[in-house]
């Protein structure tokens, strides 16, 4: 008994695709031409600077993020980032539709009871852990180049 408690909990801690496979925190790339151009990252809860060429790590959660790439001289760009599920984050519906369909009467596969809860909660479980540690997020753009403009 303790032997089947203890590898239902493995297999369910094993599912959280989003987290497993790139994690709660994704860099952002910057660039510009002139390079050496002043990058300010806000997003809701937190502000990042870096000089580019620059990688900025930020949160998967992170919203409402905006880029401001300036240098002297130049005209300011902004960049907006969209929030939005990651395609890893929908693998966590495979254990969702596996469980039931092996488990139903007339399906190709057979899973015992056991078996078919554990694959069926491993897949709830995964979305609720990458939902609730922010993987399941990506921001788009994953990297920005800008060509200033003289002022």
């Amino acid at each position: 008994m303790v032997f089947r408690i203890s590898a239902a909990l493995l297999a369910l801690s094993a599912f959280s695709c989003a987290t497993v496979a790139h994690g709660t925190h994704e860099s952002i790339a910057f660039d510009s031409s002139p390079q050496g151009a002043a990058v300010e990252m806000k997003c809701e809860k937190l502000t990042r600077h870096a000089t580019t060429p620059a990688s900025i790590e930020i949160p998967r959660n992170a919203a409402d993020c905006v880029a401001t790439i300036s240098k002297d001289g130049y005209k300011t760009a902004r960049v907006t980032f969209d929030r939005a599920p990651s395609p890893v984050y929908w693998l966590n519906f495979v254990p969702i539709s596996v469980g039931p369909i092996g488990f139903s009467d007339n399906a190709p596969f057979s899973l015992g009871g056991d078996a078919a809860l554990t694959i069926l909660l491993s897949g709830i479980v995964g979305m609720g852990v990458d939902a609730f540690d922010g993987a399941m997020f990506k921001h788009e753009p994953a990297s920005v180049k800008v060509t200033l403009e003289p002022r």
